[in-house]
């Protein structure tokens, strides 16, 4: 990949192949990748490239690569490999959730029913609560943060 350029598909961030765009917010975009050597599918988060040439925000991606990548939990998503504080493109690579973002979700469906909406607040509870005793502090809660995975799994992510 070009440094400060978003990905193409068919591309290769470090030893992943780029396959599809999943998501974009404010700061990244999110892509599904495939490990080139073992063939795992994969979530590549990019930093923008305007943002990664920002060293306020590379520091900020860099730790929070390092705080999750430190969590291990089922409700809170796992870092497989990090691009490195001084690589020329910034990228966080996660397990691929099977499943869908609670406000893809609530869009989807209309309105959760309350039993399924306490089970999610546990899970979340439980997450943030393990990520809390660890140190971190989620700051972003919000419903494009939270992936629930078709098994019913609630993911936290970000």
């Amino acid at each position: 990949m070009v440094a400060g350029r978003n990905p193409v598909i068919g591309s290769v961030i470090d030893k992943y192949e780029v396959l599809q765009k999943l998501g974009e917010g404010a700061t990244a975009t999110v892509y599904r990748g495939r490990h080139i050597s073992i063939g795992k599918d994969v979530a590549i988060k990019v930093l923008h490239p305007h943002l990664c040439a920002s060293s306020r925000y590379r520091e900020r991606f860099h730790r929070e690569a390092r705080a999750v990548g430190r969590l291990s939990h089922e409700n809170i998503v796992s870092i497989l490999d990090y691009s490195g504080h001084n690589a020329e493109d910034c990228s966080i690579v996660t397990e691929l959730i099977d499943g869908m973002t609670l406000l893809a979700l609530i869009d989807t469906h209309g309105s959760i029913p309350s039993e399924i909406l306490a089970s999610i607040g546990i899970e979340l509870a439980e997450a943030l609560s393990f990520a809390h005793k660890a140190g971190i502090i989620h700051r972003d809660i919000k419903p494009e943060n939270v992936m629930v995975r078709r098994d019913g799994v609630v993911k936290l992510m970000d």
